[in-house]
């Protein structure tokens, strides 16, 4: 109760954002939200032809889907407001694998796995995106696992775009059987972290076969409706039958014969016809099939549990934020950026409304205050008692006081915006030289800053952007603390802020 309270104050100030996820196939937009109480569901069906294979063909028709989702969003109500969004784009091919590496010293591993994505890409590298994350460390064998992702970047950068045009801001790109992994490991009551097992999904798109070892995802084997040679309309149950205990087996014939342990049963996601599935799977596969029990009380039904997987991530902090991501790290610095500013956004709005009630009320005292002393002046001429002059006394010096803190809150104004401004120009700046904020500090007009760059060209190119601001002045950078890491240059940089020439 008590954190869920911490969480709706965050939310309210700013300090914490509310990230929801959003699931794009080809048939349909499902976009969920929880707040630990309230589960948000909305889900737009998308014409035929808009979408097909993950590629945008009707690009107004699927803009006006997102309007129309929004608008279920916000219940109606028509607003500019952000929306900040985890990203899974089900109809968009993904291409993933299983990299053993040797396990070797951290300067050389980056460079190790860069070299590793370059061979084994799908296609050019200019034409996809690439992301990848270390699965499991085994220093017996000195190996580690590293799973890889791919996707087509123009595809990718088609969603980016439509997306940010209607105001959702992507925080992260996961293909959905992540998703499920996430929602399994931590989702699931009866799922243990340290066995096997064979995840089978049946939805509007086909049949998804998924292996999870230890809690983390190793291969997946799809078969789509279209694949059975069928018009999409109806499929005959003996035909389908034959084919889905076909693939299963495939993929219980790969695990085999790449792990030694064996699966320790399957879970099976299906809307219907789920009693006669399992009855087939455990006749047939002589493994047991679990229901799915949740560790939390919410109605989710199946076409639900990869989204809410996916809103899962979430709750990590993007700073700590370290899972695949099909945008890179570059669009992960700019929803950090995106946050803070937000966050000063409104805070000066909300100050600058403060301001001015404060001014209201100070004004209104004031008035009063002032009707008061005006009447008490004209009684003090006939007025001989000490006392009462005393009193007199007192409301002058409350008049004062209230003429001061006006002047205190102006100065409060006029000292805030400009940070606001400074910190816009920073993160500029950085953006502009590929360079990112690892602290910032602003101690009255003096910055100091420790930062992450790709060279030193990037950091010397910084410096003079800052020198030929009028803004900014007395740059000190010792290029001789400039420190070599594995993700490029770590610097530390102080300047001084001229606050009447930010503009």
């Amino acid at each position: 109760m008590i954190k869920s309270l911490l969480n709706k104050f965050s939310n309210i100030l700013r300090i914490k954002q509310s990230i929801g996820a959003l699931e794009i196939s080809d048939l349909f937009l499902r976009y969920l939200n929880f707040d630990g109480e309230n589960l948000i569901q909305k889900t737009i069906r998308l014409e035929p032809g808009i979408l097909e294979n993950g590629k945008i063909k009707d690009y107004n028709s699927f803009l006006e889907a997102l309007e129309k989702l929004r608008n279920e969003i916000f219940n109606g109500k028509k607003t500019n407001k952000k929306l900040n969004i985890l990203l899974s784009l089900s109809s968009v091919d993904i291409y993933t694998q299983i990299i053993k590496l040797p396990l070797i010293e951290d300067k050389n591993f980056l460079k190790t796995v860069e070299l590793n994505l370059k061979m084994i890409t799908p296609k050019e590298e200019s034409k996809m995106y690439s992301s990848w994350q270390i699965l499991k460390r085994d220093p017996t064998n000195f190996q580690v696992e590293i799973l890889a992702s791919f996707a087509d970047k123009e595809k990718i950068d088609e969603f980016k775009k439509v997306l940010e045009e209607k105001k959702f801001v992507i925080r992260a790109i996961e293909f959905k059987t992540f998703s499920l992994v996430r929602f399994f490991r931590e989702e699931v009551a009866n799922f243990d972290n340290e066995k096997s097992y064979l995840i089978v999904i049946i939805d509007e798109d086909g049949v998804k076969n998924l292996i999870i070892k230890e809690g983390s995802f190793y291969f997946d084997h799809i078969f789509l409706w279209k694949d059975l040679g069928i018009d999409g309309k109806q499929i005959e149950w003996i035909k389908f039958e034959t084919e889905f205990l076909r693939h299963i087996h495939q993929v219980i014939n790969f695990y085999n014969s790449r792990f030694t342990e064996k699966l320790n049963g399957i879970f099976l996601i299906t809307p219907e016809f789920g009693g006669i599935l399992k009855d087939k799977i455990q006749i047939n596969f002589n493994l047991k099939v679990f229901d799915i029990i949740l560790k939390r009380k919410i109605e989710l039904t199946s076409e639900w549990i990869g989204c809410f997987g996916l809103w899962l991530r979430s709750k990590i902090p993007p700073q700590k934020d370290e899972e695949l991501n099909l945008l890179g790290i570059e669009v992960r610095e700019g929803f950090i950026e995106n946050q803070v500013l937000a966050f000063f956004e409104f805070w000066r709005v909300i100050l600058t409304f403060s301001f001015g009630m404060g001014l209201f009320i100070l004004l209104a005292s004031y008035l009063f205050l002032f009707n008061i002393y005006s009447s008490l002046k004209k009684e003090s001429l006939a007025i001989t008692s000490n006392t009462q002059s005393a009193e007199v006394k007192k409301f002058q010096t409350q008049v004062e006081q209230f003429n001061n803190l006006v002047k205190i809150i102006k100065e409060i104004e006029i000292n805030y915006i400009p940070r606001d401004l400074i910190l816009k120009k920073i993160f500029s700046k950085t953006k502009e030289n590929n360079i990112i904020i690892k602290n910032l500090s602003l101690d009255k007009n003096n910055l100091k800053m420790t930062a992450l760059a790709l060279s030193e060209e990037s950091i010397l190119s910084f410096k003079k952007s800052l020198e030929a601001d009028q803004g900014f002045g007395a740059i000190d950078l010792p290029f001789s603390e400039i420190k070599s890491s594995d993700a490029g240059k770590i610097f530390s940089i102080s300047f001084s802020v001229n606050l009447s020439n930010i503009k």
